[in-house]
Parts: structure tokens; C-alpha cells; sequence
């Protein structure tokens, strides 16, 4: 029997002080989004959470470095607990726990919020990409930002549940690149509408702290970057149509880095250079312990080297400075 939100939430549950603190997050998130502080935007992590101890010990890496810029960033730390797969493979901590354990998925859920809850004891904020839109109603009370998937922001179930929730959600421009496609995710994503979530009220809001991430695109198996004025105007003349106006969070790895990990300190650089760069809010970054991935055995976990990503490549977090470095 799968556990419901509310048993989650009672067995593994947030103090008054916690509670503040993420919707203080959220509100400073919206902030900046909305132009009321000018620090930028810093969501950066692994692909994939994997193993508690490694996840916490860059938890607590990353908090050092909030210390030393927090008069110009704000660090988020992705906390991605399901991974998305085109055929078969370990699917991320909700659905398979600690990479090698067999978790179950109540285990997997209740992991997922432990390490969550433990890297808000740190101070820091914490992110989680929905592959799977009821994961929400697990998490809603600990999540201060949320992205919407390149392959999910078609789906109508996620724009519903970006339209009725106030938590800031980045949704991705599709893996085609259509601006269009992705124009119209955020106009949904903004928009009242009725809609059909178990939990939550028929009718939505429209959510004024969702916004668009730029992650590239790929056409059979090559990628595009999609960091460029032309692309931003392109979308921002739909959106003026509409009346909406948007921030924009750059995804500085996937196809705008062809997933060679080292080229995002190239595309703050050219992130640098946009005309449209006062409407950048942000940037997300894959990084880890150390740098690269590896191909890792559920089987032989004595050989993981644990701290480099078993999914997609990182920067190390000594690179993610660098990185900063080079946006301030």
C-alpha cells in the first residue's frame, strides 16, 4: 500500500522553524523572478540524487559558498529525486532509494524527504524536478523552487498543476526547441483554468511565479543551444501578445552544453553577452563532488566512486566557483 502525503508528512515532519524558512526561500525566489532583488538566481547540483552521504556533504559545500556571495546569489540546491528514462535503468531515488538498495517506493519516498529536510537543517533552499506531477502533494510543504521537465512541459497535467500552485516553477522549452511550444507552456502555466488533480480545488489561479528555462534543444541526437537573443525575442513577441512577461532561468548543461559538463562555464560566458541578459534570473548547473560521471554496476557498488554523478555529467564544486567567478 502506497503511503499517502499526509502519513509522509507526520512520520518525517518539518519544525515551525523549517516551515518558515521555505516559504521565506519561496518568497525570495519570487523576488528575484519578479526583478525586487537583484542577486541571481544559483540552482545547482547533481543530475540525480544517489547516495545520502555524498548528497549531504555537497549540500553542506554548496552553503559555503551561499556564505561567500549571498550579496549576489542565492543558491538553490537540486534535490531531482526521479530520473527520467528512454528505455530502462535506475529511475532515481523515489523509485529505486539509494543507487543499489532495491528500495521500495514508500522506502524511496521516505529517503527522498529525509536527505530534503536535512539539506534545509544547512540553510539552503531546495528544488526538485516533477517528472511525476502527484509527487507535489509529498512535497509541497518542503520544495521552495520546482522545474517542469523538457519532456513534461507538453503534458497537460503538468501545466495544471504549474497553474494552481504559488511555489516558482521553471518550465523547459521542449526538446524540439519550438518557441511556440514553449511560449505556450508558460501561458498555461500562468493562466486560470479548470483542472483535474486529486487533492487539490477544480479551478486554478494561474501561477505568476512560473517562468521559462532555456535548456537547448536536440534534433536527431544533435544538440542546439538555445542561449541567444534571437531565440528570447522570438518567444518574448508571443508572450507580448498575451500580455505576459517573463524571467528567464538558463540551463547551462543538457543541450546547451551537449552534456560535455566543462562548456557551462563557456555559456555563462555567452550568457554574459545577451542583450536580453537583465532578464536573466538564473542559471541551473549539474554539479557534484567531482567531475564527470561514471558508468556504475548496482551490483559491484564497491566500485562507485561515490560524489561523481552515475547519470549525467557534472562540474566538481570546486568548478562551480569558478563558474560564479565568472558571472561575477
Amino acid at each position: 500500500m502506497l503511503i499517502t502525503p499526509e502519513e509522509l508528512k507526520q512520520e518525517i515532519k518539518l519544525s515551525k522553524e523549517e516551515i518558515k524558512q521555505v516559504i521565506n526561500h519561496q518568497q525570495q525566489i519570487s523576488n528575484i523572478l519578479n526583478g525586487k532583488d537583484s542577486r541571481k538566481l544559483i540552482i545547482a547540483g547533481p543530475c540525480s540524487m544517489d547516495f545520502k552521504e555524498s548528497i549531504i556533504n555537497y549540500g553542506q559545500q554548496l552553503k559555503i559558498l551561499q556564505k561567500k556571495y549571498e550579496n549576489k546569489a542565492l543558491f538553490v540546491m537540486r534535490t531531482y529525486d526521479s530520473k527520467p528514462r528512454t528505455t530502462v535503468g535506475w529511475k532515481g531515488m523515489i523509485q529505486g532509494g539509494e543507487f543499489g538498495s532495491k528500495a521500495n517506493i514508500n522506502e524511496g519516498l521516505r529517503n527522498s524527504r529525509k536527505i530534503m529536510k536535512e539539506i534545509i537543517s544547512l540553510g539552503l533552499p531546495v528544488a526538485n524536478e516533477l517528472l511525476y506531477p502527484w509527487i507535489y502533494s509529498y512535497q509541497n510543504d518542503i520544495l521552495s523552487y520546482i522545474a517542469i521537465g523538457a519532456r513534461s512541459s507538453e503534458d497537460q497535467g503538468h501545466r495544471e498543476l504549474a497553474s494552481a500552485i504559488e511555489t516558482p516553477v521553471g518550465v523547459k522549452n521542449p526538446t524540439s526547441g519550438d518557441t511556440q511550444i514553449t511560449a505556450n507552456s508558460l501561458i498555461a502555466s500562468r493562466s486560470e483554468q479548470p483542472i483535474f488533480i486529486p487533492g487539490m480545488p477544480s479551478y486554478s489561479q494561474g501561477n505568476p511565479n512560473s517562468h521559462i528555462i532555456l535548456r537547448g534543444a536536440n534534433f536527431n541526437g544533435e544538440s542546439y543551444p538555445n542561449i541567444s537573443d534571437e531565440f528570447i525575442n522570438r518567444v518574448n513577441k508571443i508572450l507580448q501578445e498575451k500580455g505576459i512577461s517573463t524571467k528567464y532561468i538558463i540551463d547551462l548543461n543538457h543541450d546547451n552544453s551537449g552534456k560535455n559538463a566543462d562548456l557551462q562555464i563557456e555559456n555563462m560566458r555567452i550568457s554574459k553577452k545577451l542583450k536580453n541578459f537583465d532578464k536573466i534570473a538564473g542559471f541551473m548547473v549539474e554539479s557534484y563532488l567531482f567531475d564527470g560521471n561514471q558508468k556504475a554496476d548496482e551490483n559491484n557498488l564497491e566500485s562507485i566512486e561515490k560524489g561523481k554523478s552515475i547519470t549525467d555529467p557534472c562540474i566538481s564544486i570546486e568548478k562551480l566557483e569558478v563558474l560564479i567567478k565568472e558571472l561575477f
